[in-house]
């Protein structure tokens, strides 16, 4: 019997089989930091997990996988941090999952990112949750798929999640009525409404550059990739005849982006 965790609590898991979620127990080695959230696994004849299926994108921080997309929502209040948003690309691409972002409240101000993100993001949306512009477009977009959280707080990532999921309150109380009585004090619990699986975790607010060295930082910026660099591991900082730099001479990279990019570069390289 297969199916999908859904949540974990201590050294058992609610996995959803069909239409049903079933209380499972992890079977023998399989111990709670070898299963996440969102992995599609095998049970036996008495509900325990003893295979977990190949995962297509996989988090540390926080522990979930199988996530087809992290939303990154942004608007123009309060004033988006984009060294934020591109460190949290850079843990998207790491991660193995693929970003979009929603540029909620447009009904205060349209704020125009296409320049910055076009080419590195699969799409940019341009919505209201207060409203409801636009938000037909997220939903279809969605179907399907499985999608997690990132962004600032008070960008109205609650007020999104809420559309998605057909309710109107915290996204955390939901969690909470459903493990009332489990014993756990930290989750990461996986909704569904009309298609769509949205990962309730706090985690992803705070995604961070982990993992990643100096000199593979490059490998994570999409608009870097198609490049004729002289060197094959040129670093785009400081070596002659770089592709890249020129792109961004020319405007065909966009220049902020490029200019966060050493930010990072050089927080990486004062790690060591």
């Amino acid at each position: 019997m297969k199916g999908q965790i859904y949540t974990l609590f201590g050294q058992k898991a609610l996995v959803k089989v069909g239409d049903n979620l079933i209380e499972c127990s992890l079977k023998g080695s399989m111990r709670k930091n070898s299963v996440l959230v969102g992995d599609y696994v095998e049970l036996d004849e008495q509900n325990r997990i003893f295979k977990i299926e190949k995962r297509t994108s996989c988090f540390s921080r926080p522990s979930v996988a199988n996530v087809d997309y992290v939303n990154i929502v942004i608007a123009p209040i309060p004033k988006p941090d984009f060294l934020v948003v591109d460190k949290m690309l850079i843990s998207i691409f790491a991660g193995g999952s693929k970003p979009i972002i929603c540029v909620n409240k447009c009904d205060i101000e349209r704020m125009e990112i296409s320049s910055r993100y076009a080419d590195v993001v699969d799409k940019i949306f341009y919505l209201s949750s207060l409203t409801g512009e636009n938000l037909s477009e997220l939903k279809e977009f969605l179907k399907n798929k499985t999608v997690a959280f990132a962004g600032q707080s008070a960008v109205g990532k609650t007020s999104l999640i809420n559309a998605l999921l057909g309710v109107n309150h915290k996204v955390g109380d939901l969690s909470e009525k459903i493990m009332r009585g489990k014993n756990t004090t930290t989750y990461c619990f996986v909704h569904e409404n009309d298609g769509i699986k949205v990962v309730d975790t706090p985690g992803f607010t705070a995604l961070e550059v982990n993992g990643i060295s100096a000199k593979n930082l490059k490998d994570y910026y999409p608009e870097f990739k198609d490049n004729s660099c002289y060197y094959s591991d040129c670093v785009h900082i400081a070596e002659p005849y770089c592709d890249v730099k020129e792109k961004v001479k020319n405007e065909e990279i966009n220049k902020d982006r490029y200019e966060n990019y050493l930010t990072i570069y050089n927080e990486l390289k004062d790690k060591g």
